[in-house]
This record gives structure tokens, sequence and C-alpha cells, in this order.
């Protein structure tokens, strides 16, 4: 129904502003406009008479007043059905009269639709014709409207209820109601352009309840509706341009509509003029006229209204900073109130009746108010404007008022008590009670009229003060932005002021304290609380002005200091001497010395640096007051508190004279200091500033403990008692380092932390304190000047690490969250290493415990924590951006960490081992951890497994899965461990560190604990760089890692093998991985050689165990990537095989990998490659440096023997033999290494007989191939004397045991050599016959002996 109506209504509209609905329109818009025809107006016109019949027929229903208020309150009791009930009739009954409005409103517009002219305006006007309406004779220079004055009064009536209708029941149609009212007031002026008027039309109230809404809705016009507004009027403006304005919000509209509202405005004085002219004569013939009723509506409507009104916009105006409009605005209300009071004046010595004088004191009172407001916008406006003599003016003015309110408030007082009087003295006359009609019920208690007049004199006394301070600090203000440069009259002008700010504020307190006692106990209870709050609200007035004064003149030197006084100090005198209020004086007054000090900091001219000393010494002085103030006033307490202690046992306890409440004082103390000492703690010279007011604070903190909350008990405030304490100090400690008291700042410093052993900025004070102590204490300095070396800062560390344990220890105990405690205790690392800032070992010892941090945090978030969801972090940086710019410091530092003792680790390289190997176990559990869709997986797998049309589709599907395919593309991995490009370069930083301890270590004469720590860090760069291609749910370095001991069954074999092509390692494995391994071998093979081949100790067992494990995995890798069928690569890793099998010391072991492994055989091709005296060398260990491949197996052979290990020496000698033969070298290495010397040791080495044989073939062989060749013998004699008596000995121990034929194939040798022997092993020849006949004898099965030498006689042989 509403939206109907409305919609009817706005269609009216809209089709009017487009066609023109008038009879008779301009000549100018014949051609221009469409009209609208006669038989359409004639339609139209019937139309609304229909309506307005059907109005009047049914006035209830179409009744446009709404009592909302009665059914809201009778809403609110009873059931809640009920209430719903009338809630919902309450709104239909406003939807209704809403309603009304619109259709009252278009009823009227369409019976009067011949009568305006619609198009080509904003607000449609009254169609004007030019025929005079009496005479009917056409009138050259005055036009009249072309509806009838009846017609006029009914459209007058009809809008403006309907527009207050409108206003009144909904904010959502003030457009409309703008535009009907507008129509209303189109009427009245109308009606004044009829040439007949009558009494009736002068006191329409109508027409000034139109012109009384327009500004308001005008001002709560849409943007849109404001902009077309304005836009359409331009040209009524005054040809002023306001659509230049492009302000936002409020402001924007209020400028577009100011001139608007102004017109307005300007149209209801013009009203009132009219009616105050025609109210001019008020009585005739002693009855009350027509005249004289519009005088009273003038004076108690319509110039109130105006007043009102005219008031309300300038100030809103003065708000929105558009000047003219507010003066235009205050103008209209000053004169309205003027004329309003000299009226109500005029009228209160007229009359004698108690009712009209009670209704004409609270106007005046009203008028009173309006007009001193009016003034103090206006001179705000004057001043914003540089018009300062004309806001001095508005300031006299309202003094001006001031005095005429006292004198009227004191004859009003008088005139009471003398009524008061006479009423006493006709009741002692007259003995019965009269009727006293002063104000309130009749035959009230005199006594109670006495009060309510003192109450009313109270606040009349009251309201004056309070007008008076507000008006000399108006003209403090004015006199401060009125002059450029103040002189010294100016100032003593400013002194007087405030002077009488100070004496009113003290009468005010007084009239609070000595006036309300007068009054009876009901009035004093109510009136108490708002007396308290004007007294408090001008106290900080005049503090306010206090600080303005004070401000300026400490920025301002060019002033004697005689010439004006302290505005502090005068307040300060004011003020009694046992009452807060001095508290807050000197806290304002340090507010004040803080913000010129700041500026003054903040400049850098001379000016302000001499402002400076002289600001922070009175500040520290103001403090030292409060302090010393409140410690006195804390005493007092203390003494009274104890007192009422002891009187609660007597029978009548002493009261408390002096309740101060203590908790705001010492808050604003607090506060106040806090702000000091955060201006000082920020500025970098004011040290010294920053200690005294931390000590000030901490002892105010102190004192309200121990004086308001000496009582609390709870943990909460006890623990906001620490942390505070606790921060203060730490600023303190970092003050007293910077300037350079080290020791009492490490003092303080510790005293914060024990004060709060949770707060971080404690916890980094510390840090810092601790750093600056060591770095800078002269101890400190000799050792390291006397060392030359750089400190380690040990004590710091040892500071950090027991605060650490404290802080984890309370976290544990006083928050459920661990876990955050922990990441906030890693975000304050930053900044520790960021004032480590130079010091490397500083930083390398943050960087490490911020690893082991990062890693406990991890681990305890892992079990709960989905790899593939979201998570949440607090910290930017990740594990491997930790252990990243570690190894990074750690390559800068490590020649320093390698100044230690032989086979001893520098801490630093232990630390290092440690953070790598926890580093590893934690990705080891996360691998471990991963779980994934075990069920799906094998859904998927069973579906693949069948060949099917499908398997492209389900190819294509996997590769464009968002399911991670790396570990390092979960979420968890992403946010806390970091990505797989870091974790190769971490392998890559290991594998450079290393190198560069191996090259360090070389020039150390070798290192044997460094070489097992270069090891380590190899083998787990090795794992570094297969970890980095870990897949998500597959654990593919399972059990090919050096950290989980290469637990893979592939890897579990009793010797190397290097034959076997079955034996892969993991697809994860890379060259640098494998390269990794091998030099981690070697590195393993110097640990474990040492001078004594006894050496059996657990650490060379576990290391020999883990060698041959790295080996056997790196052979598996590199055949896994192909590369053993590198010459290069193979031949390095063959010597390095047989380097390790020679250094474990097992020679069944080594036995059986040279022969069984293939090792012998793919050595034999390697010598056999190479050319002797030409070939590639061989560097490997000291002493065999340039080495060719046979010298290089000679000497391990020779060491091999050295171990004991028989078998694995005569396989190598045996090889070094063999290719002596073939290549015809004579000697190995040196001269005396020649091929009868590498014989005869194969010989001595060897234990079985077919091996004997075959060395003894050998060297029969070659004598008689030199025999042929008429050669040099390639042996020596004493080589050959050896070989005669062997064979002949050891073919005698095959005789004893009964291998006869063995027996005679050495006997043979033995006789065929014997003739190349010495003389004296010739003379041995017919004994060896004999033993060969013997043989031969034993052999055919004939006895005998076959010894003809003693065993005496042989050895001496042998000896010999």
């Amino acid at each position: 129904m509403l939206s109907r109506a409305q919609s009817a209504y706005n269609t009216f509209t809209g089709v009017s502003g487009l066609v023109e609905t008038g009879e008779n329109p301009l000549p100018v818009c014949d051609n221009n406009v469409a009209i609208m025809d006669q038989e359409a107006r004639c339609k139209l016109n019937a139309m609304g008479t229909h309506y307005w019949n059907t109005i009047q027929k049914y006035p209830a229903l179409f009744l446009d007043t709404y009592a909302g208020k009665d059914s809201k309150s009778n809403s609110r009791e009873g059931s809640t059905a009920k209430s719903d009930a009338i809630h919902q009739s309450a709104e239909m009954e406003l939807c209704r009269a809403t309603a009304s409005a619109f259709i009252r409103a278009l009823a009227c517009r369409l019976i009067l639709i011949s009568k305006f002219q619609t198009n080509g305006n904003d607000v449609p006007q009254l169609m004007m014709s030019t025929i005079s309406a009496k005479t009917g004779q056409s009138a050259s220079n005055e036009s009249t409207p072309v509806a009838l004055m009846s017609e006029l009064e009914f459209g007058l009536k009809v809008f403006t209820r309907a527009g207050k209708a409108l206003v009144s029941h909904s904010d959502e149609y003030y457009s409309e109601a703008y535009e009907i009212l507008s129509l209303a007031t189109v009427c009245w002026n109308g009606i004044r352009m009829c040439n007949v008027v009558t009494d009736e039309d002068y006191m329409s109230v109508e027409s000034f309840d139109a012109l009384l809404l327009l500004p308001d809705c005008a001002m709560k016009l849409p943007l849109e509706v404001a902009k077309r507004i304005t836009q359409s009027e331009s040209t009524l403006m005054n040809g002023k341009d306001t659509t230049c304005v492009k302000d936002e919000g409020d402001r924007e509209k209020g400028r577009f509509l100011s001139q608007r509202i102004i017109q307005h405005l300007q149209s209801l004085e013009e009203f009132v003029n009219v009616q105050l002219d025609y109210a001019a004569d008020e009585h005739q013939n002693g009855k009350l006229s027509c005249k004289a009723k519009a005088s009273l509506l003038v004076n108690q409507h319509y110039l109130p209204s105006l007043a009102r009104i005219c008031y309300k916009h300038g100030n809103r105006f003065a708000r929105l900073q558009d000047h003219n409009a507010a003066e235009e605005a205050l103008r209209i209300s000053l004169s309205a109130t003027d004329k309003c009071l000299a009226r109500l004046r005029q009228d209160t010595n007229a009359t004698s009746e108690n009712t009209d004088l009670m209704s004409s004191q609270f106007q005046e009172q009203e008028m009173r108010v309006i007009s001193k407001q009016s003034y103090h916008v206006l001179s705000h406006v004057f001043r914003s404007v540089k018009k300062f003599e004309d806001s001095g003016k508005c300031l006299d003015c309202i003094e001006m008022c001031i005095e005429d309110q006292k004198k009227y408030d004191e004859l009003l007082y008088n005139k009471t008590f003398a009524k008061l009087s006479d009423m006493e003295k006709c009741s002692k006359i007259n003995q019965t009670s009269s009727v006293f009609a002063l104000e309130g019920p009749k035959r009230q208690d005199a006594e109670e009229i006495k009060a309510r007049a003192r109450l009313a004199k109270h606040k009349s006394k009251v309201g004056e003060m309070c007008e008076r301070i507000y008006l000399a600090f108006s003209r403090i203000d004015l006199r401060q932005k009125s002059c450029i440069t103040l002189t010294a009259d100016d100032e003593q002008y400013i002194d007087r002021q405030f002077m009488a700010m100070v004496e009113y504020l003290k009468k005010l307190m007084n009239e609070g304290s000595d006036d309300s006692q007068c009054l009876s106990p009901t009035f004093r209870l109510v009136e108490r609380a708002p007396d308290s709050d004007k007294m408090g609200e001008m106290f900080r007035l005049v503090l306010t002005s206090a600080r303005l004064v004070s401000s300026r003149r400490f920025s301002v030197t060019n002033i004697e200091p005689q010439v004006y006084s302290d505005p502090y100090d005068v307040l300060i005198e004011a003020m009694p001497a046992d009452t807060p209020n001095r508290i807050t004086i000197y806290l304002d007054n340090l507010q004040a010395t803080l913000m010129v000090a700041k500026t003054a900091y903040d400049n850098t001219d001379e000016q302000s640096i001499k402002l400076r000393t002289k600001l922070d010494h009175k500040a520290i002085a103001m403090g030292k007051n409060v302090a010393f103030i409140l410690r006195n006033l804390s005493d007092i307490a203390h003494s009274k508190a104890s007192k009422r202690i002891r009187s609660e046992s007597t029978l009548f306890p002493a009261k408390d004279s002096h309740p101060y409440d203590f908790v705001p004082l010492f808050h604003n103390a607090c506060d106040s200091f806090a702000k000091a000492l955060s201006l000082y703690q920020g500025l970098e010279e004011c040290s010294e500033q920053t200690i005294e007011w931390c000590d000030l604070l901490i002892e105010i903190i102190q004192q309200s403990r121990q004086t308001v909350f000496h009582n609390k008990k709870e943990d909460a405030y006890q623990a906001r008692y620490h942390n505070v304490v606790a921060g203060t100090m730490a600023i303190k400690a970092y003050a007293e380092s910077t300037c350079g008291s080290y020791g009492s700042a490490l003092k303080t410093a510790r005293g914060a932390w024990e004060q709060d052993g949770s707060d971080l900025g404690c916890l980094t004070t510390l840090f810092y304190c601790s750093m600056r102590h060591e770095l800078f204490s002269n101890s400190d300095i000799n050792n390291r000047n006397e060392k030359h070396t750089v400190s380690s800062f040990s004590n710091t560390f040892l500071e950090l690490d027991h605060a650490l344990d404290v802080y984890l220890s309370l976290s544990k105990l006083e928050t459920s969250n661990v876990i955050q405690s922990l990441e906030s205790l890693l975000s304050s690392f930053p900044v520790m290493c960021k004032m480590a800032m130079g010091h490397e070992m500083l930083i390398i010892g943050l960087q490490k415990r911020m690893i082991k941090l990062t890693i406990e945090i991890a681990s305890k978030l892992l079990p709960s924590c989905n790899l593939e969801g979201s998570v949440e972090k607090n910290q930017t940086f990740t594990l491997f951006d930790l252990i990243s710019s570690y190894l990074a410091s750690f390559d800068d530092m490590l020649p320093q960490f390698m100044t230690c003792e032989k086979n001893q680790l520098s801490e630093e390289l232990i630390c290092l081992h440690n953070m790598i190997e926890s580093t590893l176990k934690f990705l080891l559990k996360i691998r471990d951890t991963m779980k994934g869709n075990a069920n799906g997986a094998e859904d998927d797998i069973a579906f693949h497994d069948v060949p099917s049309f499908l398997d492209d589709s389900v190819a294509d599907d996997e590769q464009y899965s968002d399911e991670p395919h790396s570990l390092y593309d979960t979420a968890f991995v992403k946010s806390y461990i970091g990505g797989q490009n870091e974790c190769l370069w971490i392998a890559e930083e290991l594998w450079n560190v290393s190198n560069r301890i191996v090259a360090a270590d070389a020039t150390l004469k070798t290192n044997r604990a460094m070489a097992k720590y270069v090891s380590e860090l190899l083998t787990a760069a090795h794992d570094f760089a297969l970890l980095s291609e870990e897949e998500y749910d597959s654990r593919l370095t399972k059990g090919h890692l050096a950290c989980e001991s290469f637990e893979c069954e592939s890897y579990s074999m009793v010797y190397i093998d290097l034959l076997s092509e079955n034996m892969k390692g993991t697809d994860l494995s890379s060259e640098f991985s494998g390269q990794c391994l091998l030099s981690a071998i070697a590195n393993m093979i110097d640990f474990i050689k040492v001078d004594n081949p006894q050496d059996d100790s657990f650490q060379s067992l576990e290391i020999l165990s883990k060698a041959k494990k790295c080996m056997i995995v790196a052979i598996a890798e590199l055949r896994t990537l192909e590369l053993l069928g590198s010459p290069n690569t193979f031949s390095a890793v063959c010597w390095l095989t047989l380097n390790l099998l020679i250094s474990t010391r097992d020679d069944e072991f080594c036995s059986i990998s040279l022969s069984k492994g293939g090792l012998l055989e793919k050595l034999r091709i390697i010598v056999k490659n190479s050319s002797y005296g030409n070939q590639k060398k061989v560097a490997h260990d000291e002493g065999i440096e340039d080495k060719s491949e046979l010298e290089h197996v000679y000497l391990l052979a020779n060491k091999a023997d050295q171990f004991h290990m028989r078998l694995s020496a005569k396989m190598l000698l045996t090889l070094c033999a063999s290719e002596m033969l073939r290549t015809h070298t004579n000697f190995i290495i040196n001269e005396s290494n020649t091929i009868g010397f590498v014989q005869r040791k194969i010989i001595i080495l060897s234990t079985a007989v077919e091996e004997i044989i075959s060395t003894f073939a050998e060297v029969d062989k070659m004598m008689k191939t030199s025999s042929d060749l008429n050669a040099s013998p390639p042996y020596s004699v004493a080589h050959i004397d050896f070989f005669v008596i062997e064979s002949h000995n050891r073919a005698c121990s095959l005789m004893f045991m009964g291998d006869a034929s063995n027996a005679e194939k050495l006997l043979v040798i033995s006789l065929n050599l014997l003739p190349l022997g010495s003389k004296e092993v010739e003379s041995f020849g017919p004994a060896i016959r004999r033993t060969y006949r013997a043989v031969l004898g034993k052999k055919g099965g004939g006895g005998g002996g076959f010894l003809s030498m003693s065993a005496h006689d042989l050895v001496s042989l042998l000896e010999g």
C-alpha cells in the first residue's frame, strides 16, 4: 500500500517535470515545451476531486497521524504473542499514515493541476496572470496567481499537513517531503500576492510550519538530489557557483545546499518580521483581538522556533567550515533572540498572571542560552576567518549576557523570598493557610520552597562561573591566535585572564562544597554528581589553557621571564596542599613539557638545542615532585588505614575525613611517566634521561602496588606487575649499556629477567647487555689482545642458554600451547642476530640455537599436522634457510675452528656435526610419517595393472594431478623445512666445507679425528643429496642412507664384489652422491691408518664397518648410474677399494674380495694396460705419491704383509711378480726390490704346494730363457742360492708328508738352478742329488734314507 502510494505520487511528479500541466504556459516556452491538452487536464482534475471526496468520506481510513509511542509502550507489557501482534499493528498503522500523506498530496496536486507551472522547475510554480482579481482589468506592473484564494488556502493546508506527516513518520521520504513543503510555501507566497489577505491568513500556522521544516528537509536530502536542486537553481543563488565543491559525505552535501538553506532561513525570518509588523497593536477595547493572538504566536512559537533552527544550522555550518553560511544563520538567530527577549520583557512587565509569568521565564531562559551559544559559535567562526576584532566583540556580548543573566537570577531569587515572607506574614495574621502559587502544587511546605530557590541560585552560580571560565579561555585563545608576536602587554593580559579562570575555579569548588550543604537532603543527593562533573570539566579546561600558554612560552625565547608568570605555578598555589589535584597539575605540566621537548628534539636549530637541556631538567624535576607527593600521600593513607583498623574495635570508630581515590592518581602518573620514558628512549643521545625516568617509573609502580593494590593477590595482577617492572628494567639496562656502564647494565638485565622470565624483550635485552659486557669489558679485551684471537662469547652464550632454559620451563608450566611459546621465542632471534651484526661467532651461535628450536617446533607439529593441508606459520624463514645461513657463516669462520690440538675437534665442528645429524633424523621422521591414502593407492595400482584403453587417460590424469609429487611440495615441509633446491644446496655446501677442512688439515700434518669428521660430513652430504629427490609417500631413500647404516638388503654382502651386475643402488643416486661416498671412504681410510698395526679399538672397528658399507653402496650407485664403464672412474674405484681392503686388516675379507670379488683381475688389467716408465701416477697416501700402478700394488702388498694379511699380500705380490716377468722389469721402486726378492717373499708367504711349485717353476723358466738368449740372469747369485736351498728343503718337507711327486718337481728345479749358484751352494750338489735319488727310490717303492745332511748343517747353509 505504501509503496504504491509513493510510486503513484512520484510517477505524477516525473510526468509533471516532462510535460507542462498549466493552462497558460509562458510564451517563451510555447515552442520548446510539451503541453498537456485540456481534456487530459480535466480527466486528472476529476480524478483528484474523486480522491479528495473519498478522503472526506472516509476520514478514519485516510488519517495521516500516527500514535506510535503509545503502541510501543503498550507492546512492552503482556505476553510475547500479544506484543508481536501490537508491534505488527503499529507498523501497519505507520504505513497507513504515510500512504495517506502521499494520497492527500497527490489528490491536491491533481485538483490544482492547472494552477502550477511544472516543466523546467525543480519545484512547481504558480501560474500567474496580469488581470486583477478585483477589477477584472489588465494590470501592467503587477501579476496575480491564476488560482483562487480558496484554492491556495486549500493547497497550503493540505501540502503542509502531508509534508509534516512524511517528516515525522519516516526518514526515507525527505525528498518527497521537501517538494511537498515547497509547494506549501509556493501557495503561501501566492496568498501574499493576492490583494485581499484576511486576519486568518496572517495567523496561518501552516505556512510557518512549512517554512520551518524546509531547512531540516533540505539538510537531509540525498547527495544526488542536493546536486540536482543546486544546479537547477544556480540562477537563484545570487550568481554564486556552488557546484565546484567536491568534498565527501555530509560536508559536500551541506555545502551544496548551504545557499538553499540560508534562503529558507531568510524566508522564515521574513515571515516572522511580517507577523511582527502585523502584531504591532495587540489590544483593542480591553479584549484579546486577532492581532493579540498573532502577537502570542510570535512570542511563544515563531521567534523561539526561528532562533532554535537558525542556531542549529549555524552550528552545523560552522562544523562544516562553511563560514559565510554559518555567519548568516547565526545572525538571524541572534536577531530572533534579541527580539524575543525584548518582547518577553515587555510582556512580563505588562502581565500579572503567574502562569504566563512562569512560561515567559522558561522561554526567556532558553533564549538567553541560545543567544550565548550563538555568540560562542559566531566567535569561533570569526576566529577561523581571521576576523579577530569581531570575535572579540562576540565575547564582550557574551559577558554582557552573563551579567544580565546574573542580575535576572538575583532579582528572581529576591522576589521569591519576598513572596515567601509575605506568605508567612499573612498566615500569622489570618491563621489560615493561604494559597501560594509561585510554582508547583499548592499548599507546599515553605522550607521546601526555600530549598528549591536555593538550588536554583546554586545552579545559576555554578553556571555563571563555568561560563566565565570558558569566556576567559576563549579570550586567551583569541589573543594567542590574533597576534603573531605577543608583546609584554599581551602576556600580562593573558596572565590576568588566566588568573580570572583560576579564581572562578576556586569559587566553583567552594560553591560545590559549601552551598550544597544548604540544600535539603533530597536535592543534595540529586545535584551533587552534576556539580562534580562540571567542576571536573572546568578543571580540565583550566589545565588545557595552562598547557597552551606554557607550551607557547617555552618555545619563545625573546620574552623576559619576569614579564609573565608560569600558569602552572599559579594553579598549584590555588589548590589546597592536601588535594590530589596538585598531582594532576604536575602531570599535565609534565605532558606540556614533554610536548615542547619533542618539538625541540625534532628541530636542529640553535634555539632548540639550547632549550633541550632546560626542558629535560624541568621534566625530571616535576617527575620527582610527583613521586615525592605520591609517597607522602601513600604514607598518609597507610597511617589512616592503621588508625582505622585500631578504631574498628572501639564503640565509635573514627571516620576518614579525606577519602581519596588513589587509583586514578597512580594510573595517570604511570601513564605520564611511561610517555616520558617512551620519548627519551627513542632519542639517541638521551640515555641518562632514560635511566632516570626508568627509576621514577619503577618507584611509582612499586608505590601503587603498596598503596592501592596491596590487598590484591590475583595471579593476573601479579603477572602484570612483574611484566611492567621487567620491561622498564630492560629499557634501563639497554640505556646503561649504551652509556658504557656494561656491568651495571648486565646486572639490571638479569634483574629484569628474574622479574619476568617469559618476556622476550627482557631476553633480548639480557643478550645485548651480556654481549656488550663481554665485548667491551677490560679483562676480556686484554685477554684477546694477548691471544690474538676473536672472542668466542662464551659468557654471553651461558647467559642466553640459562635464560632459554628458564623460558622453556615457564612456558611448559604457564601456557597450554607450548608450540606458540616456542614460535614466539624463535621470533626474537632475528632481533638478536641484528644486534650481533659484525660478530660472526655470535651469529653462528644464534643460528645454531634457531635451528634447534625450529626442529623442536616442527617435531611437535608433525604428529598432528596434515602434510597436504594448509599450514599457518608466524616466521618467514624455514629450517633449510637457517642451515644455509649457518653453513655460509661457518665456511667464513672455518680457519679459526681448525686451530685445535692433534686428534681433537673444536666445539664448533662438533656442533655442526650434531646439527646435521639432528636435521637428518628429523627429515627421516617426516619421510616415515607420511601415510597418504593407502587404500586409494592400492585401488589405483590394481586398476592400472589391467590393460585397458583407459591407460592413456589415466596417465594424463596422473600427469595433471594436484597431489604433491615431491616431498617438498607438501604444505608442511614447504612452510617449516624448505624446498628441494635448498636441500641440495646444503649437500653441496657440506661438500665444500669438507674439502676446505681437508685442505687446511694437510698443513696441520694429518689429524686423525679430523679425517673421521670429514667422512661424516661427506656421508651427510650424500644423504642430503638423496633426500632432496625424495617423493611423497614413496620412501625411496629407505635403506639407502648412511645415517640409517645402509639397511637395504641388497647391500648385505660379505665381500666387495666388482663383478656382480645385479647389485644396484637407488634411482635417486647421482654422480655427486657417489663422489661424496668415495671421498668419505678415503677419509675413513685416513682415520684407520695408524702407526700401530695392532690398533683394534671400538672406534676403528666402527669406522671400518661403515667404510665397507659405503664402498659397497658407492659401487652400487655408480653401477646404477652406469659410471663404472669409464676407465678413470673404474680405476679410481679399484684403487680405493684396494686401499680400503688393506686398511681393514681382515685377510679373509680382503682375499675373498680380491679373488671372488674380481678386484685382483681388475687390478691386473689396470696394471697391464699401463706401460712402465710412462704410466699414470697414483697419488693417494703419504709415502706413495707419484707412484705407478705396479709400485702402488707392491707397497700395498707390503702393508698387507705388515698387517699379517698373508693371503692378500701373497696375491698382490704374485700380481707384481707376473707383471715384472711380463714386462721384464728388474726391480720395483728401488734396486733392492728385484724380481727375485718379490718371488722370495711370495714363496715365504705361500702356504699351498701348487703356489710354491708355480713360483719355483717361473724362476726356472726365467733362468732357462735368459740362458737361451745369452742374456744376463734376472736373479742375483744370492737369490739363486736361496731358490736352490729352499726348493731342496721344501722337497724334504714334502717327502716327510709323503708327497713324492711334488718333492721330485722341486728337486728337479733345485738341481737345474744349482750350477748357477755360488760355489758354496755347489758344494751341496752331491747331497741334493742323493736326496733326489732317494725321492725317486721312494717313489718307485724302495726304502732307505734320503737326507744326506743334518738339520744343523741345513740351517747354517741357509743362513750363509
